[in-house]
């Protein structure tokens, strides 16, 4: 597998950054890293506010659950209330995901033209 596949390939499947981290970009890799990383970090401890406030509320009213628009309704209105920032942080880690697919995959190219000039000029 190319260089450049194998790249876009990690940043698409384990984490926005990882085919930059495994071509040595690592300054790079992490401009994609870290704000993706924050993204899921704030979003997973809004959900944590957002469980417990619904699980209170089942444990009140356990029929609740068959109320699916009642539900859908309570969810999306908790997270709004704990996770203010949510469609942001969503817009970021996505934008950071294919960003990252994309730079991988021209920054492996780059390597792979590197190295086939360079066994040209030998």
């Amino acid at each position: 597998m190319k260089k450049s596949s194998k790249a876009a390939l990690y940043s698409a499947v384990i984490f926005p950054g990882a085919g930059l981290y495994l071509l040595k970009h690592y300054v790079r890799g992490s401009v994609f890293f870290i704000p993706a990383l924050l993204a899921i970090l704030y979003i997973m401890n809004g959900f944590r506010a957002v469980v417990n406030e619904l699980s209170e509320k089942l444990k009140l009213d356990p029929y609740g659950l068959l109320d699916v628009t009642k539900l859908f309704r309570d969810i999306t209105t908790s997270i709004d209330l704990h996770i203010p920032l949510y469609h942001q942080a969503i817009s970021l880690f996505i934008v950071s995901w294919i960003i990252s697919i994309v730079s991988s995959y021209f920054a492996g190219r780059k390597q792979e033209i590197d190295t086939s000039q360079t066994t040209v000029i030998k």
